[in-house]
């Protein structure tokens, strides 16, 4: 009988505030065709939330599987992650910043840490693609961690920034058209995602977020 793998995705949410609720909730919705797992801690206590999220995580069964793809938000700190999950440091992973904590206005209290920004910072190091919701939002980024890093004293990588910088995108805004030519779209790849590599297959893609989270319809094979 015919017989279909949907590709595997896990989704992580580490402060699931209400836009951030609202956006994973429509993307999952938006692609029925593929095999959603998702994580989503709830909105409190900022400060240990986007410091702790990945050992809060720690032994969760979910984390032991395996996955095609990672969606992880900006309050992720996925560099603690694959650390802590070796087999998810070799799964291809994009970042969405939602916003970013080096653009965030300082309340003096909640967000005056320097951590938040370390997260943010590692977790772009860590992402095979990061993708912004804005171009200002993608810029302030880029701006603010330069800034932050130039107040360090030494040891500071050659070509950081513009490494994240390289893979970073912001996606288009014709987001209807894209979804549409996205669910049509099949292929025998089990995974194409902006410049990772499934199979024998590598693309590059432009376009809205569904784009770059390109895993169309699995082909059918006889079983």
């Amino acid at each position: 009988m015919p017989s279909t793998a949907q590709p595997r995705i896990l989704l992580l949410s580490a402060y699931d505030a209400g836009s951030h609720q609202r956006w994973r909730e429509q993307l999952v919705a938006s692609q029925p065709d593929f095999d959603w797992e998702v994580l989503a801690l709830p909105p409190r206590f900022f400060r240990w939330r986007i410091r702790g999220n990945a050992l809060t995580w720690l032994q969760e069964p979910a984390l032991k599987a395996h996955y095609d793809l990672l969606v992880v938000t900006s309050m992720v700190d996925l560099a603690s992650l694959k650390g802590f999950h070796p087999h998810l440091a070799r799964t291809p992973t994009i970042l969405y910043m939602h916003e970013n904590q080096f653009a965030y206005p300082d309340s003096g209290r909640q967000h005056s840490s320097a951590e938040p920004k370390i997260v943010n910072l590692y977790s772009a190091v860590a992402a095979d693609k990061v993708l912004f919701n804005s171009a200002w939002n993608r810029d302030s980024f880029l701006d603010g961690a330069r800034r932050f890093l130039e107040m360090m004293p030494d040891g500071l990588p050659d070509g950081l920034l513009e490494g994240i910088g390289r893979k970073s995108q912001v996606p288009c805004r014709s987001k209807t058209a894209c979804l549409l030519k996205e669910r049509n779209r099949s292929t025998h790849s089990a995974l194409i995602s902006y410049g990772i590599t499934a199979g024998n297959t590598t693309r590059r893609q432009t376009g809205c977020l569904c784009c770059w989270i390109r895993l169309p319809t699995p082909a059918r094979t006889s079983g």
